[in-house]
């Protein structure tokens, strides 16, 4: 696959504060992804389970979102919306 066709993915999860169950996948799928895929990381809330996924050799960005029903929430919400429009992902996770 030449790199103009890879498919390009992002994976968004609610936070990566804890080690737990959900953020190991994340950081499992992101890391068994790359390879194959461009693939990216958004946590809504980051915290240091960021660091694994960088550490795999795959972007990742904290959103920084704490409290989403907010002036700054709404700031967080189209920055999120201009990445999804602007990269153009052929899969949001």
């Amino acid at each position: 696959m030449s790199p103009s066709s890879r498919l390009k993915i992002l994976i968004i999860s609610s936070h990566m504060k804890e080690p737990g169950g959900a953020e190991k996948n994340v950081i499992d799928l992101a890391a068994g992804l790359k390879d194959l895929c461009d693939v990216e990381v958004a946590a809504l809330q980051g915290g240091y389970q960021l660091d694994f996924v960088r550490a795999a050799g795959v972007p990742a960005e904290d959103l920084d979102v704490r409290r989403p029903f907010s002036l700054d929430g709404l700031r967080k919400a189209l920055r999120l919306y201009r990445k999804l429009t602007s990269e153009k992902f052929d899969l949001v996770l």
